[in-house]
């Protein structure tokens, strides 16, 4: 099922822009799929923020847009384009313009309705920054790639609205504090997408569930934080150790997520003559490497370890994660 006539209407201008003016790149992605796949990550968010019940969130994302409408809430998801004024420079426009703008959930009537606004700048640097994991070929799975990450992309927003970080007051959030912010947006979102999918985040420790294993292999297919990154030039030596830092703390997130151990949190610290500091449920929980020795993986890997030894000797842990992650999982509906 492609996108609705009203998102076509509504991205119109941005794709008759794309094709006037094609990226200098090789595009892996159709625009209209990009839009296809919008319009699908944007219904999956939809579906969670109106509590649909596990059979709905296990559907596909055409099954899933039918089952919202039946249910009265084809009007769950509404969006707008955001064409940056021509006189802004590069940097301001990816400083500044890149992430949606009007981003928003609203009560109406009975059902809570999704606003999102992407910038054409947006889109264009997630059409140029996708790109296929390995083992996925077809024109239907960048489709489903992609609409995985969009709805991570969305959650990840949501998660920052909980925290009372928006497009309105974002530049003054900095430092430590947003990068704190984003390690628990970064799990938070996890959290929600498995769920969206229909299926169960766990702290029980039990095997990973297949499904979540390909859902996570999914969310490597876009790497347009990057593109924007090329476009802003050179970062200072701080913003390049934050995003090394935000990676190791991403990938121990995905790590716990997908084995079914769910934290409450995870931080890495600075880098220091030990290496880095890893803390979970605010428990210190070793430094596993000087950060040049090994990659995020690697340390995620060893990170998995170590807490899955402590959770064996810490009683009071698991539970203080099964009910935090119900407090996350619950939370969508709240808004």
């Amino acid at each position: 099922m492609a996108a609705t006539d009203a998102f076509q209407q509504t991205f119109a201008p941005w794709l008759a822009q794309v094709r006037q003016a094609p990226p200098n790149s090789e595009v892996l992605i159709r625009p209209e799929d990009v839009i296809n796949s919008v319009c699908n990550g944007l219904h999956r968010v939809a579906a969670s923020l109106n509590g649909m019940p596990q059979d709905v969130r296990r559907l596909s994302d055409d099954d899933l847009k039918r089952a919202l409408k039946e249910r009265g809430l084809g009007r769950a998801v509404t969006t707008g384009l955001e064409i940056p004024f021509a006189g802004l420079t590069v940097k301001e426009r990816n400083d500044y313009m890149f992430h949606p703008n009007r981003f928003n959930t609203r009560r109406v009537e009975n059902f809570t309705r999704l606003e999102f606004t992407p910038t054409t700048d947006f889109l264009n640097a997630v059409m140029i920054g996708f790109h296929l994991p390995e083992g996925l070929e077809s024109n239907i799975e960048k489709k489903d790639c992609l609409a995985v990450w969009v709805a991570r992309y969305v959650f990840h927003t949501l998660a920052h609205q909980h925290q009372e970080i928006t497009a309105t007051n974002r530049q003054e959030h900095a430092g430590a504090s947003r990068l704190h912010a984003d390690f628990e947006a970064d799990l938070e979102s996890l959290i929600h997408l498995v769920h969206a999918f229909g299926f169960e985040p766990s702290s029980s420790g039990s095997s990973p569930n297949p499904g979540v294993v390909a859902l996570m292999k999914k969310l490597d297919c876009c790497s347009a934080f990057a593109v924007r990154q090329r476009l802003r030039g050179k970062p200072t030596p701080k913003e390049a150790n934050d995003r090394l830092t935000r990676s190791i703390a991403g990938r121990i997130s995905s790590k716990l997520v997908l084995n079914n151990v769910v934290p409450t949190s995870v931080i890495v610290g600075d880098n220091s003559e030990l290496g880095v500091q890893v803390i979970i449920n605010n428990c210190f929980h070793q430094v596993v490497s000087r950060r040049g020795a090994l990659g995020s993986d690697e340390i995620a890997d060893a990170i998995l370890r170590r807490y899955r030894d402590h959770l064996a000797e810490c009683h009071s842990c698991q539970p203080m994660a099964d009910a935090h992650l119900r407090v996350v999982i619950d939370s969508l509906e709240k808004l």
